[in-house]
C-alpha cells in the first residue's frame, strides 16, 4: 500500500512545488522578522506564543496547496484541520521557532512534509534570513544555498564520547526524563541549545551529532524526518518507534550512536 502512494507523486513536481512554497512563505517571514508584529499567547500557564506572521503562512501555504492539489489532506500547527490524513498530505510548520523569531535569533524555519498517509516522504526547512534551504526525498538530502545545491550527509561517528549533543532547550524534561538528560549531557563532547529544526539539518550536514528532545508534535518533525534518514542519520522515539507522531524523540549521525543514547534514556 505504502509503495503504491509513494507511485502517485511525481518526486521532481513535488520537490519544486515545496521550493515554490518555502519561496512564498520567505516573502512573509522576511518582511516581519527583525520588524513589527503581533504576539498572542496560546496558553494560560507557560509562554506558547504565535504570532500573525504564522497564521499569514500557513493560511498562504493551505490556498497555495488547495489550488494545486485540491485532494490532498493539509495537518498545520495553526489552523484546525478537518482532512482526510489517511492518504497523501502535506504537514506545515509555518514558524517553527516562534520563540526565535521573537527574539530576533535567526534560528528558525518554515517546515513542510509531504506524507504519504503512512510516514513522510519528502521534508523541506527553510531558513531564508542565512539563506539556507533544507531538502530530503527519497534521492538524497541537500543544502540549497546561494543558488547552489549541495548533497550533505551525517557523521560516521559511533562514540558518545566524541558527540555534540543538541536539544531546544532542557527545560523541556522534567522529573525523570531531566535525569536521564543529564546523565546522557555527562557522556558526551558538549552540547549546544536553543538551535530548534535548525540542529536537526545540522546534524543532517555532519555538524550536530545527537538531538534528543520530548512533547515534540507531528508538525515539529515530520519535515525532517526524510532530511534525517536521507543523509544517512537515524531518527526514531526514545522506544525505537515510529517518530513522526512525535512524542519522545532521538536523532543520531548513526544507529550506532542512537541505540548508546537509548540505553542511557530508557535506563
Amino acid at each position: 500500500m505504502q509503495q503504491n502512494k509513494i507511485t502517485t507523486i511525481n518526486e521532481e513536481e513535488m520537490s519544486l512545488f515545496l521550493n515554490y512554497l518555502s519561496d512564498k512563505a520567505s516573502e512573509i517571514s522576511l518582511k516581519y522578522f527583525r520588524s513589527n508584529f503581533t504576539i498572542n499567547n496560546k496558553s494560560t500557564d507557560i509562554f506558547n506564543p504565535v504570532t500573525n506572521v504564522d497564521i499569514e503562512i500557513e493560511k498562504l501555504l493551505r490556498n497555495e496547496i488547495k489550488k494545486k492539489y485540491p485532494n490532498f489532506g493539509i495537518l498545520g500547527e495553526e489552523i484546525k484541520s478537518t482532512s482526510d490524513l489517511s492518504d497523501i498530505h502535506f504537514v506545515i510548520d509555518p514558524i517553527d521557532g516562534t520563540k526565535a523569531f521573537i527574539a530576533g535569533v535567526p534560528v528558525w524555519t518554515t517546515l513542510i512534509a509531504l506524507n504519504n498517509g503512512d510516514i513522510p516522504i519528502m521534508g523541506i526547512a527553510d531558513q531564508p534570513y542565512i539563506g539556507e534551504r533544507y531538502i530530503g526525498s527519497p534521492k538524497g538530502s541537500f543544502l540549497i544555498r546561494n543558488g547552489n545545491v549541495i548533497k550533505i550527509t551525517s557523521k560516521d561517528n559511533k562514540d558518545l564520547k566524541n558527540a555534540v549533543l543538541s536539544c531546544t532547550d532542557p527545560a523541556m524534561f522534567e522529573n525523570d526524563d531531566l535525569d536521564v538528560f543529564l546523565k546522557l549531557r555527562r557522556e558526551v563532547s558538549y552540547s549546544r541549545y536553543g538551535l530548534d529544526a535548525l540542529s536537526y539539518c545540522l546534524l543532517a550536514s555532519g555538524y550536530i551529532d545527537l538531538i534528543v528532545e520530548t512533547n515534540i508534535e507531528p508538525y515539529d518533525i515530520q519535515a525532517l524526518i526524510p532530511i534525517i534518514k536521507a543523509s544517512n542519520g537515524y531518527i526514531s522515539t526514545w522506544n525505537n518507534e515510529d517518530p513522526s507522531n512525535g512524542g519522545k524523540i532521538i536523532a543520531a549521525c548513526s544507529e550506532e550512536l542512537f541505540l548508546h543514547a537509548q540505553e542511557i534514556l530508557i535506563s
